[in-house]
């Protein structure tokens, strides 16, 4: 289960896209920073401009890691950036709902009440989780 694709590219291009702008702002504010009318602001613009653009590629890369591979007498459970981790079915005490906002889903605990995965109902073949 991964979540659709076209969520996280379209986020991509949107960083993207932002990023050779801010840098436009950046040298922009650097040329102009003798003037002290525009010179900052746009300097500060565009290096905010840059880190959010970078902060988005960066979700981007990590959206595009997570996922759950279901096999046959174990998950495999990809969280972002962190190693990918085996969860047995008998490791799975509880599964129950997991109320987050606008994309709930199912969330797998075991015995001493630690999450081991969970799956927003957006992922693709999250039924197939059931199974």
């Amino acid at each position: 289960m991964r979540i659709a694709t076209w969520r996280w590219v379209f986020l991509l291009v949107v960083g993207i896209i932002v990023a050779p702008i801010s840098l436009l702002l950046v040298v922009g504010g650097i040329v102009t920073a003798g003037d002290a009318e525009d010179g900052p602001a746009m300097l500060v613009a565009g290096l905010v401009l840059l880190l959010v653009a970078a902060g988005v590629v960066v979700l981007c890369v990590g959206l595009a890691r997570t996922a759950i591979d279901v096999h046959p007498g174990m998950l495999v459970v990809h969280d972002g950036f962190r190693k990918p981790r085996e969860v047995h079915p008998s490791a799975i005490t509880e599964i129950r709902f997991w109320p987050a906002g606008r994309y709930p889903g199912v969330q797998g605990r075991n015995s001493k009440g630690q999450d081991l995965f969970h799956v927003a109902t957006i992922a693709v073949n999250a039924p197939r989780l059931a199974e």
